[in-house]
């Protein structure tokens, strides 16, 4: 088997480098053939030259049965692909102005869709970097009408995360994040740098593992007050512990508190938003326990005072995405009847009208995208419109170029054949 194998793969290179030896054993073994058959028909009592026409006859086509011997080699697309790079070369030696002329001008518009595309992809395609079932992972905004205009907003209270996460049944995945500037370090080597501050289940939503240590476990992410361990980014412990083991157990200042290193993130774990990558990982009910008044410490969990928070979620299987907002959106009209009770002052459901959406999880194509998606899309088609104007310019040039030297611009030129059609 491999010996056929190497035999086959010989005799496709033989024919692709070699075709002009190939081509002359061709008309060897053709003109041998078709001299047997006029030799038969001579001695036979027929005339040479009706002979000669005859044996052609019965052949069925000389050239055709060179073109089936051709295409049993198995290489004519390579062959025809060799054959217009010739072309191209010599066509780019006798005018290199005028190659270069095409270059830049297809490069200018291959170059902008290029950039263009990349944006596009990185904003509104791509999901985060090793996010399971991307599909099934939204982020949860929160509608509510003030003075007959409906407000969407994506940053709520932790309080309202508690409540959609208790009063919910569609996804197997409810997290919650912020993502803080802190200051990161002491002394001269703090910096103020974008923290994680994330529940214990928002690492179920990627597959991660760590590449050293652990995560936090659910018992460090309890109200009121959660666990000061702190779980580093792999590009923060490799620039700043030197990618050692010793980084366990040793202590970290982040913004007001001293935090314990349990873990390494692996690499490539950076959250959900572009530009926003944390350094550190730390328990978001033990930062919560750290920011603003003491006396907002102590009620982050029970009232409903401040927006400072995402939540994001996974729809279990089964679950469209009009069924998971439906849930969600139930659970959030019963979350604002319980902020009705606590604080009396607020907007009444009828007019409120509350609402919560499950909306994919890039920003840019979520409900609070803001104009800059759709100044992206009229850009990103601009480009396209001038890689079309740069195609036909090229077509254009091209074909007056052409006509000026006397052949029209499709004009391949003609293969030579020998006597008995060679190549």
């Amino acid at each position: 088997m491999l010996r056929e194998s190497w035999s086959d793969i010989r005799f496709r290179l033989r024919a692709l480098f070699r075709r002009n030896a190939m081509e002359h054993e061709l008309d060897e073994e053709v003109r041998f053939h078709l001299d047997r058959e006029i030799e038969k028909l001579t001695r036979a009592g027929v005339p040479h030259g009706e002979a000669s026409r005859c044996a052609r006859v019965a052949f069925g086509g000389v050239e055709r049965i060179k073109e089936d011997s051709r295409d049993s080699r198995g290489v004519r697309m390579l062959e025809h692909v060799l054959h217009d790079l010739r072309y191209a070369v010599r066509g780019i030696q006798r005018r290199p102005g005028f190659s270069l002329a095409i270059v830049l001008t297809l490069g200018l518009g291959i170059g902008a869709n290029a950039t263009m595309f990349a944006v596009t992809d990185r904003l509104l395609l791509r999901p985060p970097e090793l996010l399971r079932d991307p599909d099934l992972v939204h982020r949860v905004y929160i509608a509510t009408t003030q003075d007959g205009r409906e407000r969407m907003q994506g940053w709520y209270q932790y309080t309202r995360y508690l409540d959609l996460r208790r009063l919910t049944s569609s996804f197997a995945v409810v997290a919650a994040r912020a993502t803080p500037h802190l200051a990161v370090g002491s002394g001269e080597d703090a910096r103020e740098l974008p923290v994680g501050a994330v529940s214990v289940s928002f690492f179920s939503l990627f597959n991660a593992h760590p590449v050293l240590g652990r995560f936090f476990t659910a018992g460090e992410d309890t109200v009121p007050r959660g666990a000061a361990v702190a779980v580093l980014s792999h590009a923060y412990w490799q620039s700043h512990y030197g990618g050692e083991r010793s980084a366990l157990g040793r202590r970290l200042l982040v913004g007001k508190s001293v935090y314990t290193i349990v873990g390494v993130a692996p690499p490539g774990l950076a959250g959900v938003d572009l530009g926003e990558t944390p350094v550190v990982w730390v328990p978001i009910t033990a930062y919560a326990a750290t920011m603003g008044t003491p006396t907002d410490a102590s009620t982050y969990y029970t009232t409903y005072n401040w927006g400072w928070m995402q939540m994001f979620v996974r729809r279990s299987s089964g679950v469209s995405p009009e069924a998971a907002t439906a849930d969600l959106t139930n659970a959030m009209q019963r979350s604002y009847a319980n902020e009705l009770a606590l604080h009396p002052r607020t907007t009444p459901a009828d007019s409120a009208r509350p609402r919560a959406i499950a909306a994919p999880i890039q920003v840019a194509r979520g409900p609070d995208a803001g104009a800059e998606p759709k100044v992206l899309l009229w850009v990103t088609g601009v480009s396209f419109i001038v890689l079309l104007i740069a195609c036909a310019n090229v077509a254009n040039r091209g074909g007056n170029r052409d006509r000026r030297h006397g052949h029209p611009a499709c004009a391949l030129p003609a293969r030579r054949h020998g006597a008995l059609g060679a190549d």
